[in-house]
């Protein structure tokens, strides 16, 4: 066993302690074991403190807090018979043994070239920077630190992680399914910041990072014209070389095209914070939609989005909306949505009007006025549309995405008056998108 990544650190793992669980989405498929995982976001940041900029009226300075991505990966020592959702995200490994029985153990974790995890971290282009392979067996914990496996690289930068079977990398189907869980995990203290000496500390924050199983079956020779193979609903996973060159969660994740021979578009929400606080948007797709892969660009059907925009519209809680529009050009996609502040002395006392470094984009999503009631303080959410990005009018899912939000929220505990606090608490929860489907395009 490697020990280096089996347990975490002391520190790590208190950190894990202030989590916030994800709710239900809305036809994601969360929680089922996967013969290869989607970790959609995974970043890692030693903190940074963003003064205001020259002739601000504002005093207090911008922070991203000190961040780690912690990925939990869980191998059963055997997977029994199920019909939702194992046999539709783990359909090449479920059940584990024939007949199915509880033991023994499945014999591809007792040792041998198998009886290993390989994982990959890929940026926001979907340009693999980093992999390793972890052994495993039978009822295995796995705990990744991306802080610890970057060594320093790629700070503030961010990307995701595909967790796969050391098996799969020829091609082969998976040998074994495995569970995930992630979660983003860090602290900041506002008094290191106001002082300057790092604002990393107590208390805690940690977010939920939604996890996605995937089938992971023989990838089969390439297409005519393609050097790697097509996700579908039984290989979401193709290699090249012993790496992914397409990755796709067409079970478990958002459906993004028709396939009826038309262009159509497709669409999901995703919840805002109180607009007097931030909110990310995480939107994971797979492929950079402003460049088709060089795998989708050789099938019948296939476009790129010049553009990458996808038109919104914005809803409070009075069902009052706006409408706008964002670029989404890259297979993984941070935006930050800022806070709507009304009046300067609101935005003292909530110093988050820099994005984080780690961010792609800050999107304002509609202009803070009268004529837009939405934009202003209430909670609520955003409704994407985008067109469809391939359509071979074979009437099954052929592309994916997945979508969820990071709402922070705040509070302060302080012994000195306002506006200052001694101590500013960032709570971070998971919002997983809603798919609203495919519609027609008229």
């Amino acid at each position: 066993m490697n020990s280096r990544f089996k347990r975490l650190s002391t520190a790590s793992a208190i950190a894990l302690g202030l989590t916030c669980g994800a709710g239900s989405a809305g036809a994601a498929v969360l929680g089922g074991a996967g013969e290869a995982l989607l970790v959609p976001l995974a970043v890692w940041s030693s903190g940074v403190i963003t003064p205001p900029p020259a002739g601000s009226p504002f005093t207090v300075p911008s922070f991203t807090p000190a961040v780690d991505t912690i990925v939990e990966v869980i191998v059963p020592g055997s997977v029994g018979f199920d019909d939702i959702p194992n046999i539709f995200t783990a359909a090449n490994t479920t059940p584990t043994n024939v007949p199915t029985a509880l033991t023994p153990a499945d014999p591809d974790l007792m040792g041998g070239p198998n009886s290993s995890i390989h994982w990959y971290w890929f940026d926001r282009r979907s340009v693999e920077r980093m992999s390793g392979s972890i052994p495993v067996t039978p009822n295995d914990v796995v705990q990744i630190s991306l802080t610890e496996i970057a060594n320093g690289q790629y700070q503030n930068q961010p990307g995701y992680m595909v967790i796969a079977n050391q098996s799969a990398r020829n091609g082969d189907a998976a040998a074994f399914s495995m569970f995930g869980n992630a979660w983003l995990t860090g602290a900041i203290n506002i008094d290191g910041i106001l002082a300057g000496t790092g604002g990393i500390g107590f208390p805690l924050i940690g977010q939920t990072i939604p996890v996605l199983g995937m089938n992971d079956g023989a990838d089969g020779p390439n297409p005519a014209g393609t050097n790697c193979g097509h996700p579908d609903l039984s290989d979401s996973v193709k290699y090249r070389g012993g790496r992914p060159c397409a990755v796709s969660p067409v079970v478990a994740g958002f459906r993004t095209n028709r396939s009826d021979g038309d262009f159509d578009l497709w669409a999901f929400d995703l919840a805002l914070s109180n607009r007097l606080l931030p909110t990310i948007h995480v939107i994971w797709v797979d492929q950079n939609l402003n460049q088709p892969s060089a795998i989708n660009a050789a099938y019948p059907g296939n476009t790129a989005l010049p553009n990458a925009v996808a038109s919104t519209d914005t809803f409070d809680l009075d069902e009052l909306s706006c409408n706008g529009s964002v670029t989404l050009p890259n297979e993984l996609n941070v935006l930050w949505i800022p806070p709507a502040y009304l009046t300067p002395e609101q935005f003292e006392l909530v110093p988050f009007y820099q994005p984080f470094a780690w961010t792609t984009q800050s999107e304002l999503l509609c202009v803070v006025s009268d004529a837009n009631p939405a934009a202003l303080i209430s909670a609520g959410f955003v409704q994407y549309r985008l067109d469809e990005y391939i359509d071979t009018d074979v009437n099954r899912a052929e592309s994916s995405a997945f979508a969820f939000s990071i709402k922070v929220d705040g509070g302060f505990v302080s012994n000195d008056p306002l506006p200052i606090p001694d101590t500013f608490y960032m709570l971070l929860e998971s919002s997983l998108g809603h798919d609203l489907g495919t519609f027609k395009s008229f």
